[in-house]
């Protein structure tokens, strides 16, 4: 079993922190991704945690989350946050075909006219 996390690249602290071994500060921009935007403290389990459970941290862009807010929305009739659909667009970068693969797509942090206009581009 594998655990893939993933960043926005436009905030990218928790892949860069991972590649580091130890908490990195990075510029961050506005992301589709926002619930999971933003830095790591210092002082708390985040980083930790994830370098206990996480084998690897994959970076989307913006155009990688929208397309799969796009395909969630059109293929499975799913409107999710831009964090769930990246999470969804990481999986689409690394999925090993022919595989059991799991996606947690969770979290309803989003403003249901903007992001049905996302979705339906």
């Amino acid at each position: 079993t594998r655990i893939i996390g993933a960043a926005a690249e436009a905030s990218r602290a928790l892949a860069l922190s991972m590649r580091a071994g130890r908490v990195v500060d990075c510029d961050h921009h506005d992301t589709l991704a926002d619930a999971v935007a933003g830095g790591i403290d210092e002082d708390t389990l985040t980083l930790p945690l994830a370098q206990a459970v996480v084998d690897e941290v994959i970076t989307c862009s913006e155009t990688d989350i929208l397309a799969a807010l796009r395909v969630l929305a059109r293929d499975e009739m799913l409107l999710v946050e831009g964090a769930a659909a990246l999470a969804f667009a990481a999986y689409r970068k690394v999925a090993p075909k022919g595989e059991r693969n799991v996606v947690l797509l969770c979290g309803g942090n989003f403003d249901g006219p903007k992001l049905r206009a996302l979705a339906l581009g």
